[in-house]
């Protein structure tokens, strides 16, 4: 059959016509169906010299059978055949009856045009009485009688009506004014949507790393020890957002979670002192010298100064959450530390949760301390010693825990994500996972991309100095390939981490069913669809990246073939493992204009949670539109579920998530 092969005038070819085709020419025919057979959606076999039905099933039988999707065959003659005997309603009935047991095709119309003067219309006892017929069948054309004369049955509207028109001209023509449901194409038979709603990775907004750039020429994150304001071994402060999306500002991250098991600390001895080196050293005694000013101040306390007391400060250090850097210098003329503060000491110990150097030494004082008497006194520093940790207590910046409902993707590296999906970013004071976790489970809703499902936090250092952390934020899920910002001009990017939110519900874009192009399934491993009691595939699962969201697949809800108007129910194959008490939502992409803004008026999908109503969508939805949840409570072992679509009120689902908050 490889010799009549079609292929080479066209790879996607879906409606084929032979006309004048000899007798008993099977070897062409079978061959010319048989090369089309994966595309093929339309067969017209017009000239053929077919005795009767079954001759015809003898001839093209064995191919149609791979003709998946074809939707209508029709056979007719082109002047005064068939001889008689005509066909007849008998030949009609078996053909039909044949045809319904070849359980891979998917008819929708069959057609059947003779100009013979020798037929006969079908009789009404025939047609209260089909008998068996391909179960998605929707019209049947028999044009036997005399010329211009056609009865006409639709099989969806009225099986006991049969139309008589004067030609199949007309009978189109008035069809095309005709809008109603029998005119669509479901998705089952792979019908058009009417605008293109696959979105591609490659069109979606990367990193914007020339925003980030030029922000952070702005910020002024650093600080040290307020002794003229705050008191020692105050509370550490929480992170606060410098910058959001290239506007400065000065917002508390309020939700950041702290880790659920505190690392065990190390005791106060000399092993705990040999996780300490020294970075630079005091200038000489009495000349004026600096105290550190830099990012990630933590809090600071006093020491007795009867002596340099190195350890005691380190001793403070190791009790403060993410201290790894110490600053220790003496702070003289200082009022507060003078006379007010209890300890009345001036050996100020300040804590860092970033490591510094000599060079970021520029407070020196000169502040107005005491009161405003006889004696006008300024605070001045003297022999300034710092020391950071090298192998010592989990810091945030060597050994952070990954944040509640994250996993860590790759890090740290020196490379920044550069990726798809970018939501935008944010300054943090610290370099703090939790909070930029923070951000990104508050962080609005793309349109396009729906809620946040990743994160990239890094440290960027200017001229050698930490600067400021960076917290960039993605709906899609990035990873180390993408991770090829490494800076520019003096910023250098440092300690880059990812980290993606994890989704409970294993493959939410359904994109572990697959095929070559086009193929549909009620289940398949990862989710199971269910109908009704007398429902056919009113929960689905497409591979057909026209109807899908991102990627290649996706799910229906609404019988796929139009065979009925039940609601489907659609549930992942196994029960969410959540965490008792914990808190979810359940963000999924939603679309119902297959059928058009009239039509789809009364599509609508619950979601359940557990058999309970906890969101949903209703309506015409002209693109793929995101919806979340309520807030849901996990049980342990929860069943999540979507429940509706009534075609032709289709509604498509796409990228399911369940994310902890």
């Amino acid at each position: 059959m490889a010799s009549y092969a079609l292929t080479p005038y066209g790879r996607d070819i879906a409606h084929l016509r032979l006309v004048d085709v000899p007798q008993l020419s099977e070897v062409l025919t079978r061959g010319a169906i048989h090369s089309l057979a994966r595309t093929l959606r339309c067969l017209e076999l017009f000239g053929q010299d077919f005795p009767s039905f079954e001759d015809l099933l003898e001839h093209v039988g064995p191919v149609l059978a791979e003709t998946t999707l074809l939707e209508e065959f029709a056979v007719g003659d082109k002047n005064v055949w068939p001889e008689p005997p005509a066909w007849e309603e008998r030949h009609l009935r078996d053909l039909l009856r044949a045809l319904s047991e070849i359980p891979t095709i998917s008819l929708r119309a069959l057609r059947f045009l003779s100009y013979s003067k020798t037929g006969a219309p079908l009789s009404a006892a025939f047609l209260e009485n089909l008998g068996a017929v391909p179960t998605r069948l929707q019209y049947l054309c028999w044009e036997v009688a005399e010329a211009g004369r056609m009865p006409y049955l639709s099989l969806l509207s009225n099986p006991d009506t049969i139309l008589v028109m004067p030609s199949l001209a007309r009978l189109l023509g008035l069809a095309a004014l005709a809008v109603s449901a029998s005119a669509i194409i479901p998705p089952g038979h792979q019908g058009a949507l009417n605008q293109t709603v696959n979105v591609s990775e490659n069109d979606t907004p990367t990193t914007d790393n020339e925003s980030i750039v030029n922000t952070i020429g702005q910020v002024n994150q650093k600080s040290g020890a307020a002794t003229n304001s705050t008191p020692p071994s105050a509370p550490v402060p929480p992170t606060t957002v410098t910058a959001l999306d290239s506007s400065l500002t000065n917002t508390t991250v309020t939700d950041v979670a702290s880790n659920s098991t505190a690392p065990e600390q190390p005791s106060a001895s000399q092993s705990a002192r040999e996780t300490y080196t020294q970075v630079f050293s005091g200038l000489a005694p009495g000349v004026h010298d600096a105290s550190i000013e830099g990012t990630a101040y933590l809090t600071y306390t006093v020491v007795p100064n009867s002596t340099y007391n190195v350890d005691a400060c380190l001793d403070w250090c190791d009790t403060v959450e993410d201290c790894v850097f110490v600053n220790l210098y003496y702070e003289f003329n200082d009022y507060l530390l003078d006379f007010f503060f209890s300890q009345q000491f001036n050996l100020v110990c300040a804590a860092y949760s970033d490591i510094h150097n000599a060079t970021e030494k520029i407070n020196f004082g000169g502040q107005s301390s005491y009161p405003q008497v006889n004696l006008l006194a300024t605070r001045r520093f003297r022999s300034p010693s710092s020391r950071k940790a090298v192998v010592g207590p989990p810091d945030s910046l060597t050994e952070p825990e990954d944040p509640d409902g994250y996993t860590l993707v790759f890090g740290p590296t020196g490379g920044a994500n550069n990726a798809p999906g970018y939501m935008g970013f944010a300054f943090l004071s610290f370099y703090d996972v939790d909070g930029c976790a923070a951000l990104c489970n508050s962080r609005g809703a793309d349109p396009v991309g729906g809620g946040c499902s990743y994160f990239n936090i890094w440290r960027a250092v200017v001229d050698g100095t930490p600067t400021t952390y960076t917290c960039s934020m993605y709906y899609l899920v990035a990873n180390e390939t993408t991770a090829v910002n490494y800076g520019q001009g003096d910023l250098v990017v440092t300690y880059s981490r990812g980290y993606s939110r994890n989704n409970l519900v294993i493959d939410g874009g359904f994109e572990g069913f697959t095929c070559d192009d086009f193929c549909l399934t009620e289940s398949y491993a990862n989710w199971i669809g269910s109908s009704p009691s007398g429902g056919t595939d009113d929960a689905t699962i497409f591979h057909f990246q026209d109807y899908a969201h991102f990627g290649d697949s996706c799910a229906l809800l609404g019988s796929a073939f139009g065979d009925d108007s039940d609601a489907g129910t659609l549930t992942p194959t196994q029960k969410l493992k959540t965490v008792a008490g914990q808190t979810y939502v359940v963000q999924a992409f939603f679309i119902s204009s297959f059928s058009g803004p009239q039509l789809e008026a009364p599509a609508k999908v619950d979601i359940l949670w557990n058999g309970e109503r906890v969101g949903g969508t209703s309506g015409f939805l002209e693109g793929y539109t995101f919806t979340q949840s309520n807030t849901v409570v996990g049980t342990g072992s929860d069943i999540l579920s979507f429940v509706g679509g009534a075609a032709p009120a289709w509604t498509f689902l796409d990228d399911v998530k369940v994310f902890e908050v």
